[in-house]
């Protein structure tokens, strides 16, 4: 049978997410995520300080992969909630600067 990669830090980054804004009784997390984009630049944010963590599964069990949670200790979630919620802060405070395209550099530049 094949074997399937599946990344379970992405599942559970986007849980903790979803997490704590439903628990912002503000809903100023809400507003500032409301693009689909920044919700994707946090969940970049906070992957890109995570280790990666996966596993192999037989291609007919990756469907029964219910809590990959699990696989992280209480620490590394407090680590994950820490990043999310840093990230959230960012967002709030630069919400046209994370949303702005960036400016391709100029060719001059890209061998110094």
């Amino acid at each position: 049978m094949t074997q399937t990669l599946i990344n379970l830090a992405l599942p559970v980054v986007s849980e903790r997410i979803d997490q704590r804004l439903a628990a912002d009784p503000t809903l100023t997390y809400h507003r500032a995520l409301s693009n689909c984009d920044l919700h994707h630049k946090l969940e970049a944010y906070v992957m890109s300080r995570l280790p990666s963590r996966y596993v192999s599964l037989e291609a007919s069990q990756v469907c029964s992969l219910e809590s990959p949670s699990q696989c992280y200790s209480s620490q590394q979630l407090r680590q994950i909630d820490d990043l999310v919620e840093q990230g959230l802060m960012g967002l709030i405070a630069r919400p046209v600067q994370l949303s702005s395209p960036q400016e391709p550099s100029a060719p001059s530049s890209w061998f110094g």
